[in-house]
C-alpha cells in the first residue's frame, strides 16, 4: 500500500465523488426501477443440516477460453476458475466474430457475453458475473435472470432470487455491487425486498438485512431501519454491516431515487476494458445518510445495533472510526452488549486516516495544520503519524518525520491482516514505514514500491527491479538490504501482483525467494503458488484484448514456446 501526493481516494467513496464532477449527462432514471418478483411464501434455503464439502470436487486441466478476443474479469488463486468476457456469435452480422475497444474505452463489434470457466474449457455462459469472496470458494452470478450463490467446491448453486434478494445495482464501474456484500470470515450479506405497503413512497418496498453463513447456509434477519438502502457493504472483519440510506425525499420529486442511475436489466457492466472512461451525475438522487450495524455478539444472541453513522471513516475490529461535528476521531465499540465511544485525542492534529489496520489496532494519519499553524509556518502540507489503539481511550502517536501534499478523503480497512510494510512519497522521496516495529526506512530519491510481501518490497529504480529486506536494514544497514535482481522491466510496464509473486512486464518475480522466476511478455493473472495465467498463443495478442485460448503455465517453463 502506498501513499503519494497525489493521494488516491478508496472506491467506497467514488460515489460521493462522482456527485461533484462533470463531463457527463444526467439520465433521468429511476432508481428504484423494477424490483425482482415477490419471494415466496415459504422460500427454501438450503438446510443447515446438510454439510457443505471440505475438499473441493476436482475439475480438468488444460486450456481456457475459445478462440478469440477476451477481457479477463477475474481468476481464482486456487487456479479452479476463471470469469472472463468474449464474443462467440455474430451479432453485427459482418461475417466475423470479433469485437475491439473504441477510442473511448467502449466494446465495439460482436456483443460481448461473461463465461464462467471452471477447471479447462470454454465455459458455461452467464448473464453477469458479479463477485466472489475472499477465499474464491463462493461466487455470486446472474444466470437466466436469476442471481445465483455458486458453490465451487460443491458445484451447487443457491437461488438468491428465490429468497427475494434485491439483485438491481447502479451503474458504477468502480464499486462493488450494492446490495451484496462479502467479508473474510465466511459470511454474506445482502438485502431482501418485501411486499410495497401502505404509506411507502411509489416502488418502495419492505426491506430486510440479511447475513447468511457461507458453509452452513443459515441466515440471521434485521431490521434496517426507516427509509430504503442504497448500498451495504461488510467490513472483512464481520463485525460491521454500514449501510447508506435513503431516509427522506429530499428532492421532492415524489420516491427515494439513487445517487447514480440504476444499471439495466440483461447488461452487464463487468465486461468493460480496463481504459478509464465514466459518467457523472451531480446534483442526481435523493440526500444519503450513513448507518452501523454492530454485529460482533450477534452469535452470542445478542441483538444487532443500529446506529446512525454520518460521520463514518472506517471499522476497525471490533471499533468504529468516526467524527462528530468537528475533524475529531472517535472510537466506537460494544462492552457486553453496551456501547461506548472514546475521543482519540490528537491535540494540534485534524486528522485524515490513510491505513487502517485492524490486526494491528493501528491508524496512519495526516494531520491538517490548524489555521494558526498555517500563519505561522506557511506550510499547508501534512504531517503524518503512526496512531495505536490501547484501550480505555488510551492513544500512543509516533510522527514520522515526513508530509504530504493536503489530504482530503479517508481509507477504509479492506483486509483482515494489512501489510508489514506501507510506502509514502512526500514530493520526490521514497519512505518505507514498517508497522511490524515502527520503523521508517528512507529508499533512494525517485525509487517507486511496486509490491510488498513481508519485510521485502519489490521496487523499481530507474527500468531495473530491486529486492529491498527491511528487516535487514533494520539490523545490519542499507547495504545488506538491497539485491539486484539483474532484471530490466519495459518502458512502461504493466503490473500484477498476488502474495509472494509479481509480473512487471516481462519480469515474473518471487519476492518470498528473492529471485527472478523469468519472462512472460503478457500475464493476465497470478495464482496462489506462482503459476501464470498467459495467452497460449501470444502472438496473437493485441495491447489491449488478449486472445483465447488461455493457459496456466509454471515457472519451471517461464517462456512458451
Amino acid at each position: 500500500m502506498g501513499v503519494s501526493d497525489a493521494f488516491r481516494r478508496p472506491a467506497w467513496v467514488i460515489a460521493a465523488l462522482s456527485l461533484l464532477g462533470c463531463g457527463g449527462a444526467q439520465v433521468d432514471v429511476p432508481s428504484l426501477g423494477t424490483p425482482p418478483p415477490h419471494p415466496p411464501a415459504s422460500p427454501r434455503v438450503k438446510s443447515p443440516e446438510v454439510a457443505s464439502p471440505k475438499t473441493p470436487q476436482p475439475l480438468p486441466e488444460g486450456s481456457i477460453a475459445a478462440p478469440g478476443p477476451l477481457l479477463l474479469q477475474r481468476a481464482s488463486g486456487n487456479r479452479r476458475w476463471v470469469a472472463l468476457c468474449q464474443a462467440r456469435e455474430d451479432s453485427d452480422g459482418d461475417g466475423q466474430v470479433a469485437f475491439h475497444v473504441g477510442p473511448r474505452g467502449e466494446l465495439l463489434g460482436d456483443a460481448v457475453r461473461s463465461y464462467l470457466v471452471r477447471g479447462a474449457g470454454e465455459g458455461t455462459p452467464l448473464d453477469e458475473f458479479i463477485d466472489a469472496d475472499p477465499s474464491g470458494r463462493w461466487l455470486l452470478l446472474r444466470r437466466e435472470g436469476r442471481l445465483e450463490l455458486f458453490d465451487d467446491f460443491s458445484g451447487e448453486a443457491t437461488d438468491l432470487s428465490a429468497l427475494g434478494a434485491d439483485a438491481r445495482d447502479d451503474v458504477s464501474r468502480d464499486l462493488p455491487h450494492r446490495a451484496l456484500s462479502f467479508d473474510a470470515a465466511g459470511k454474506l450479506a445482502y438485502l431482501r425486498l418485501g411486499a410495497h405497503e401502505s404509506g411507502m413512497l411509489p416502488g418502495q418496498r419492505k426491506e430486510q438485512l440479511v447475513l447468511r453463513d457461507l458453509e452452513s447456509g443459515t441466515e440471521r434477519v434485521f431490521d434496517p431501519g426507516r427509509g430504503s438502502v442504497y448500498r451495504l457493504r461488510l467490513d472483512a472483519t464481520g463485525n460491521w454491516l454500514v449501510l447508506e440510506v435513503l431516509i427522506d425525499d429530499t428532492n421532492k420529486n415524489g420516491r427515494f431515487d439513487w445517487p447514480l442511475p440504476e444499471q439495466g436489466s440483461g447488461v452487464s457492466k463487468r465486461c468493460v476494458s480496463s481504459r478509464a472512461t465514466y459518467s457523472v451525475y451531480p446534483g442526481r438522487g435523493d440526500r444519503v445518510y450513513t448507518r452501523s450495524l454492530y454485529l460482533g455478539d450477534v452469535s452470542r444472541g445478542k441483538p444487532a445495533k443500529l446506529e446512525r453513522r454520518d460521520g463514518l471513516v472506517t471499522p476497525l475490529g471490533k471499533r468504529l472510526i468516526y467524527r462528530g461535528a468537528s475533524p475529531k476521531l472517535f472510537s466506537r465499540a460494544y462492552r457486553r452488549g453496551r456501547p461506548h465511544s472514546e475521543a482519540l485525542d490528537l491535540e494540534d492534529c485534524e486528522p485524515r486516516v490513510l491505513y487502517a489496520d485492524a490486526a494491528r489496532n493501528s491508524l496512519v494519519v495526516a494531520c491538517e495544520p490548524s489555521r494558526e499553524q498555517v500563519k505561522k509556518t506557511h506550510n499547508y502540507r501534512h504531517a503524518v503519524e503512526l496512531v495505536r489503539l490501547l484501550g480505555g481511550g488510551q492513544i500512543e502517536r509516533k510522527p514520522l518525520g515526513f508530509d504530504l501534499a493536503p489530504i482530503r478523503g479517508d481509507t477504509w480497512a479492506g483486509a483482515l491482516s494489512g501489510p508489514r510494510l506501507l510506502h509514502f512519497y512526500p514530493g520526490s522521496e521514497t519512505r518505507v514505514l514498517d508497522l511490524q516495529n515502527t520503523e521508517v526506512l528512507p529508499l533512494k530519491v525517485g525509487d517507486i514500491v511496486l509490491h510488498t510481501y513481508e519485510a521485502h518490497a519489490l521496487v523499481r529504480r530507474g527500468n531495473s527491479l530491486w529486492l529491498f529486506d527491511a528487516q535487514a536494514a533494520e539490523s545490519s544497514g542499507d547495504k545488506s538490504a538491497w539485491l539486484d535482481l539483474g532484471a530490466k522491466v519495459d518502458e512502461v510496464s504493466e503490473e500484477l501482483h498476488r502474495g509472494r509473486f509479481s509480473w512487471v512486464s516481462p519480469q515474473w518475480i518471487d519476492l518470498g525467494a528473492g529471485r527472478v522466476l523469468g519472462k512472460q511478455a503478457r500475464v493476465l493473472a497470478l495464482s496462489d503458488d506462482g503459476r501464470a495465467l498467459v495467452p497460449l498463443r501470444p502472438e496473437e495478442t493485441s495491447e489491449e484484448l488478449a486472445t483465447g485460448p488461455l493457459v496456466w503455465v509454471e515457472s519451471a517453463a517461464p517462456t512458451l514456446p
